[in-house]
């Protein structure tokens, strides 16, 4: 083993394996290049690198850069065998904005900064990874992702509408996957095989409630009927108006002859009505 100091240049710890093979034996000389630095990991439980292939650590990679803020210039460290463990390095200088940023991310699940979260948990499902850890260089684990899909009961193929907000649209190919937040609270996933209509969907992002027409394989299971985020797709949409209920029902006692004009709460009325707690 050879060890060399890095040049102030290249502040990256790297470790590059040489091997070389002759008849009677094989060798592996180790070359590190020692430096000070933090290391951030991400590490995907239950597979190993070779499990994967390179285009998905290559989106694991870009996906963990951005949780970590490109502002703060992650870089490229190594990938660990065991379980995945894809390693980034940064300026000891940068982690208290990385930490402060980390720390936005678990107060607020749903912001711009927890985006790349949600989409790393994407990922997992596609890849079938159920859990995965964020580690930062105190070894201790600053998040937690979790991507198990909920067991299905029983599926149907049926036509159907999903209302809720989208959070998010993504795809690398002429096939898009659309993330809503429905007005249940739950995190539903459908697929879209039009572009125009996945251009529209995006430009529809957090701009207010919509209705998603849809079809395709609904499953039930214990949180309710959910659509198959692969096997139900996208037909249309169209907005909703987003007034509140109280709003709504204003409008109705205003119509003379109007059965909500003799409740005293209509609200309440209507959410017994519906099961619902507001």
């Amino acid at each position: 083993m050879v060890r060399r100091a890095a040049p102030e240049s290249t502040p990256l710890a790297v470790t590059v394996k040489m091997s070389s093979c002759n008849e009677r034996s094989r060798k592996t000389d180790t070359i590190t290049l020692m430096a000070t630095g933090a290391i951030y990991l991400l590490k995907l439980h239950g597979r190993t690198p070779s499990e994967l292939r390179l285009d998905r650590i290559a989106e694991y990679l870009r996906l963990l850069a951005q949780l970590l803020g490109l502002e703060n210039q992650p870089i490229f460290s190594d990938v660990r065998d065991g379980s995945v463990l894809l390693a980034a390095y940064v300026e000891p200088a940068r982690i208290a904005a990385i930490n402060a940023r980390l720390n936005l991310v678990r107060a607020q699940p749903d912001g711009k900064e927890a985006r790349p979260l949600r989409d790393l948990e994407d990922e997992m499902r596609r890849d079938g990874i159920s859990d995965a850890d964020l580690i930062d260089p105190t070894d201790t684990v600053v998040c937690r992702l979790h991507a198990a899909n909920e067991p299905v009961m029983c599926s149907v193929c049926q036509s159907g509408e999903v209302d809720g907000e989208v959070t998010g649209v993504m795809g690398v190919d002429n096939t898009l996957h659309v993330r809503v937040r429905d007005l249940a609270g739950r995190d539903v996933r459908l697929t879209v095989r039009n572009l125009d209509l996945g251009r529209d969907l995006a430009r529809a992002f957090r701009a207010g409630p919509v209705r998603l027409h849809v079809h395709g394989q609904w499953n039930r299971t214990p949180i309710g009927w959910l659509p198959d985020a692969k096997k139900c797709f996208i037909d249309r949409f169209e907005p909703l108006d987003a007034a509140p209920p109280s709003a709504v029902f204003a409008q109705l006692r205003a119509i003379p002859g109007n059965g909500w004009q003799k409740a005293e709460e209509p609200l309440l009325a209507w959410s017994d009505l519906r099961g619902l707690k507001i």
